[in-house]
């Protein structure tokens, strides 16, 4: 390494800043993890008690009553786009 290189090396420090910017982006990663995965268990339980599907397969609704969302066509849809 030449001298001019060890100068800059030795000049230029991240400091607390950058020690705090580092820290924060740790801290958002492992919250994103944490709710990642809290919300893949959540998904599970849903789709293991049956409670994952279309909107419109209620049971306890009457068939000609239509809800919100009813004007939006389902994806097996006979209807051209």
């Amino acid at each position: 390494m030449t001298e001019a290189g060890r100068a800059l090396a030795l000049g230029v420090s991240a400091g607390a800043g950058g020690f705090l910017v580092v820290l924060l982006l740790g801290l958002a990663a492992v919250g994103l993890f944490v709710m990642m995965s809290r919300s893949l268990v959540r998904l599970r339980g849903n789709v293991a008690d049956g409670r994952f599907g279309e909107r419109g397969t209620h049971q306890d609704r009457p068939s000609g009553v239509h809800g919100f969302g009813s004007d939006i066509p389902t994806q097996n849809s006979a209807e051209p786009d």
